[in-house]
């Protein structure tokens, strides 16, 4: 297995790339014998995961010798690591097996108190960006302030540090269009967010 040259910091908390699942159509085009893994679909210039040699089209296939199944496992598995920690991506790229070697880095502080509590993110508490944020102006959305461990948030996903950008395909600025959005929704739920190098969609029954 080739080893990609440079090394990088995953940053939580501002979008470096973009991952997606692996459809069927979309493994037979790149010649996959599975749809296992999570396909790198865009990558900011200059972030830490470019320069840890990470691609558009890589497909993720570990972390840490640890199979990716998806998009939501790879999400997974880099929220949970500890900051500080090395870890080892294992990538497909053009049929060639590569690693990239990338460090956690220190997530966003966010306040432990305040926020706007909904129902159907139970266990979570929102609120808009303030200017003091090093996000305000650079994203839109709201974030995700606190989440009790092992509420249906937190099962679901959802972490703290969050931001959510998006609703059932809808874009969202502020608390109040989240929650207007909300009310037309059915009984699924699709959040949109940004969590450090990644953007993610989590879907909520």
């Amino acid at each position: 297995m080739s080893q990609l040259a440079s090394s990088g910091e995953v940053r939580r908390g501002r979008l470096e790339a973009s991952t997606e699942d692996i459809t069927h159509e979309l493994a037979t085009s790149l010649g996959l014998h599975s749809t296992d893994g999570s396909i790198i679909s865009a990558v900011e210039p200059g972030s830490p995961a470019e320069k840890a040699g990470i691609r558009p089209r890589d497909i993720v296939t570990a972390v840490n010798s640890r199979a990716v199944r998806n998009a939501a496992d790879l999400r997974n598995k880099i929220g949970l690591m500890p900051v500080g920690e090395t870890v080892e991506i294992k990538l497909i790229r053009n049929g060639r097996l590569l690693a990239a070697k990338v460090q956690i880095a220190r997530p966003l502080e966010v306040s432990a108190t305040g926020g706007e509590s909904v129902p159907q993110l139970a266990g979570a508490s929102i609120t808009n960006l303030t200017p003091d944020s090093p996000l305000y102006g650079k994203v839109h959305g709201i974030q995700v302030v606190r989440v009790e461990t092992d509420s249906p948030a937190w099962q679901h996903g959802v972490r703290p540090g969050d931001m959510i950008i998006g609703v059932n395909r809808r874009k969202i600025r502020s608390v109040q269009e989240f929650l207007a959005a909300l009310k037309n929704s059915d009984n699924t739920l699709i959040l949109n967010l940004l969590r450090g190098d990644f953007q993610l969609t989590i879907y909520i029954r």
